[in-house]
């Protein structure tokens, strides 16, 4: 499958772009009721909806728009709403300005929230 996002010039772009691809494939293969399955943590559906959410608010963030809350879909909708917005998040870093330093963090972020819930979701 081609990746959803093109390779970007630096090491953490590429490789949030293939850690998103990675967990997008992931959901997308995963049967349902395993995403809907309750954890103390809550279940991979609810913690994907989470990292999306924090997606979107730091996309916002960057383009200067107010907070919003996504639309909740349905555990089979899940790996298709975090390939979205990592896609706008993922746009929305390549604009002029932002910090380096912060953009690789945040980078660093989301890049280990991704393989933590692959790990967590085994």
């Amino acid at each position: 499958m081609e990746s959803l996002i093109p390779r970007g010039n630096s090491t953490l772009e590429a490789e949030f772009a293939q850690q998103l691809q990675r967990t997008v494939d992931w959901l997308n293969s995963l049967p349902l009721e395993r995403l809907d399955r309750p954890r103390e943590d809550g279940s991979i559906a609810d913690r994907t909806f989470r990292i999306c959410q924090d997606l979107i608010r730091e996309t916002e963030a960057i383009e200067g728009l107010p907070a919003r809350e996504l639309p909740r879909l349905r555990a089979h909708g899940t790996g298709s709403q975090l390939a979205v917005v990592g896609q706008e998040f993922s746009e929305a870093m390549t604009s002029e300005g932002l910090d380096r330093i912060d953009s690789d963090l945040t980078l660093m972020r989301f890049i280990t929230s991704f393989v933590a819930l692959r790990r967590t979701g085994s």
